[in-house]
């Protein structure tokens, strides 16, 4: 968005950051709402935690771009976003696959699965591990021999957060042993 800026010398763009807040994130769509911005343009941290906020930008008359992740309703004027629940069927598929391997080699040992979400109210975690979830379910349904478990933690976003968890879940007894990163 910068470097279009400078083929548009009459604009300015404003830029705020919530570092995972939602409080935040609310305060600042309602300081743009009385700053009367042109457009605005936001990714929610979770979806119905701010989505009032959203509401209240484009019930102001502001046009409002939802990015990469969803609000409910159909209160903003665009949305601009991978389709997440593909994502998660596509995991599944993967997973699916070593699975299979795994399974006819580890002599019925389970294939664990640990999901690193982001958080448990966004749009991207939330439809990622519902497609991931529902095909695993499929292909059970129709014969997928290796049991496969998903064990969920939550990354918060961050690659800190996520190694933090990921390295405790490790040493938990019930954690994952060997665990691999890629």
């Amino acid at each position: 968005m910068e470097r279009e800026l400078l083929l548009h010398p009459d604009m300015t763009l404003s830029r705020r950051i919530a570092y995972g807040s939602n409080e935040l994130q609310c305060a600042q769509i309602d300081s743009f709402i009385k700053e009367r911005v042109d457009l605005l343009i936001v990714s929610p941290n979770e979806a119905k935690q701010v989505q009032p906020a959203v509401t209240r930008a484009y019930r102001a008359g502001i046009p409002v771009i939802v990015a990469d992740r969803r609000v409910p309703g159909d209160e903003w004027t665009a949305f601009i976003g991978g389709d997440n629940y593909k994502v998660g069927r596509l995991m599944a598929q993967w997973v699916i696959g070593k699975a299979s391997d795994k399974g006819s080699k580890a002599k019925r040992k389970p294939f664990v699965v640990l999901e690193v979400a982001g958080l448990p109210g966004s749009t991207p975690a939330t439809l990622r591990h519902k497609g991931m979830m529902e095909g695993i379910e499929e292909a059970k349904g129709e014969g997928l021999e290796a049991k496969v478990e998903v064990q969920s933690v939550m990354g918060r976003w961050y690659q800190e957060n996520a190694y933090e968890v990921v390295s405790a879940y490790g040493r938990h007894p019930s954690g994952l042993a060997g665990y691999r990163r890629w």
